[in-house]
């Protein structure tokens, strides 16, 4: 029976990944909608998720897949016989091989099977718009490359490469003064965006003086390394699978979705429940007590999507780059002290205090609980720093 189940997974499994014209979406409007979770908020370093479309390569998973997607992506770039689409699909193949070889009931194992061929479809819609949709449904403009010196864009070019053939760059929100960088990933398609801030903190080579704000060239660099990184672990693409069967929640006994998180990664189970102290922490911090207020907040999908950003930014600190983490640290500490972030801040805190008293439902938008605050990221950096120095004595 085993044996026989084993055979209907990994047929089911190519099945899946061989149907290159799945059409779980009935129209690109759809697509759209179920794009829309979590798109473009105003936060620098945070992966702007076009929901990922990957070419379905995935037969023999099992097999094939790397344990270590870091250090297969490495491996690409030092090879020129593997293809790029290999390290970027690494980790969604890997999680698809899990979530069809746990051992769930009939009808659940149905219900992921169909969300699984949902979410193919979606992604697959996608990659056949991608520079539309950047363009129409994100307000992107597609550009051959950024005004920055063209080191910077060389070495841009070469770390996309690593996952992308031919990387599409765009320009957005450029009416914002906080630089922005930011991808987005439909599996073999990826875009890269800077706004004019961005570019010109390329442009400044200058360390900031003791009374001014500002954003440099350095800080700029750990940026791409920050986005590359979230291309690397599949972040994108294992949000967006995450929200489509957190979607189907119900669908699945409380021990059963557990399971189904498990198969993110045992380190996701791991932080599930830091995590989430934090999400509520901050939010009794905001005043808020009763989370069915907040608009299609979910605390497991919340956390998944706050653990993707934790998990980048330990693997900055853990590179043991001084120049590299004091960079990190000196571009939160910029955000946390420049006036629009305050100004921000305070406008969503009044808008949450509004809500609140009017008994209103708040938008997730403005209770955001997705990331580590700007003082957490610093802090932690300062941390990592001090062990550095420690370390050298």
């Amino acid at each position: 029976m085993k044996n026989n189940k084993k055979v209907y997974l990994l047929t089911a499994l190519a099945f899946l990944v061989c149907n290159q014209e799945i059409s779980a979406m009935a129209s690109a409007r759809k697509a759209v909608k179920h794009l829309g979770v979590g798109l473009f908020r105003a936060n620098a370093f945070e992966y702007k998720k076009l929901h990922s479309l990957v070419k379905p390569n995935l037969i023999g998973a099992a097999k094939t897949v790397s344990i270590n997607p870091f250090v297969q992506a490495r491996s690409f770039c030092e090879s020129n016989h593997v293809a790029p689409e290999i390290s970027v699909t690494a980790p969604i193949e890997e999680v698809l091989t899990k979530l069809l070889e746990q051992k769930d009931s009939p009808e659940s194992f149905a219900r992921i099977n169909d969300v699984i061929r949902m979410f193919i479809g979606n992604q697959q819609l996608i990659q056949k718009r991608f520079k539309e949709l950047i363009e129409s449904h994100m307000g992107g403009t597609v550009v051959e490359r950024f005004d920055i010196p063209e080191k910077n864009m060389k070495e841009i070019v070469r770390k996309l490469s690593c996952f992308s053939v031919e990387p599409v760059f765009y320009r957005s929100l450029d009416k914002d003064p906080i630089p922005q960088l930011s991808v987005v990933k439909a599996f073999q398609a990826i875009g890269f965006s800077m706004n004019k801030a961005a570019e010109r903190a390329f442009l400044n080579t200058h360390k900031k003086t003791a009374d001014t704000v500002n954003f440099n060239c350095d800080q700029m660099q750990v940026a791409v390394d920050h986005e590359c990184l979230h291309i690397q672990n599949g972040d994108g693409d294992l949000k967006v699978l995450f929200t489509f069967l957190s979607q189907s929640r119900k669908s699945f006994s409380d021990e059963e979705f557990y399971t189904i998180m498990g198969a993110f990664g045992e380190q996701f189970l791991r932080y599930r429940p830091s995590l989430i102290a934090a999400i509520t922490k901050e939010a009794k911090e905001m005043g808020i007590h009763d989370f069915s207020k907040i608009e299609n907040f979910d605390r497991d999908l919340t956390a998944f999507e706050r653990y993707s950003e934790v998990r980048v930014d330990e693997m900055i600190l853990a590179s043991k780059d001084e120049k590299k983490i004091q960079a990190y640290r000196d571009y939160y500490k910029a955000r946390n002290d420049s006036q629009p972030i305050k100004d921000r801040a305070a406008s969503d805190k009044a808008n949450v205090i509004f809500c609140l008293t009017q008994g209103r439902t708040i938008p997730l938008e403005v209770a955001d609980f997705l990331h580590p605050t700007d003082q957490e990221r610093v802090d932690a950096c300062d941390k990592a720093l001090a062990e550095l120095k420690a370390a050298k004595k």
